[in-house]
């Protein structure tokens, strides 16, 4: 289901505000079972699949991870597909242009979400990794 229908019932189940939502991982159309990680209040709810994750700590600081990494801390997780900036420096490849998602973690630890639109000739075609980075 849309992003949108999520946020409207988190609002209503947890009494929260949302006042932004971006999609995550990629997810099985057919029964819309999520492609690789997801943790949410600490539950592990889908196993990972290789690919890296952003995270919510325990201690509510915000990490990116390699699979490999230990989720021991990690309150919330939902697996991406590419790690595209690491130290400071794109870390990525060229590929097709898409409509992208990014979520990234400032030196500050700020957290910052990205997206771009896409498959929409001549008004949006996406981006590549690089460009993202």
């Amino acid at each position: 289901s849309p992003v949108r229908q999520h946020a409207y019932a988190a609002e209503d189940k947890l009494g929260v505000n949302v006042i932004g939502a971006i999609n995550g991982d990629g997810y099985s159309h057919d029964v819309g079972e999520p492609g690789g990680l997801l943790i949410m209040d600490s539950v592990l709810c889908h196993p990972a699949n290789g690919f890296p994750y952003f995270a919510i700590l325990k201690d509510g600081t915000a990490d990116i991870r390699y699979a490999h990494e230990s989720m021991d801390d990690v309150k919330e997780a939902v697996s991406g597909f590419q790690i595209i900036v690491q130290d400071g420096k794109s870390c990525t490849y060229h590929n097709k242009l898409n409509p992208r998602t990014c979520i990234g973690i400032k030196a500050d630890g700020t957290v910052v979400m990205f997206v771009v639109d896409g498959r929409q000739d001549p008004d949006s075609v996406g981006m590549d990794y690089p460009e993202m980075a």
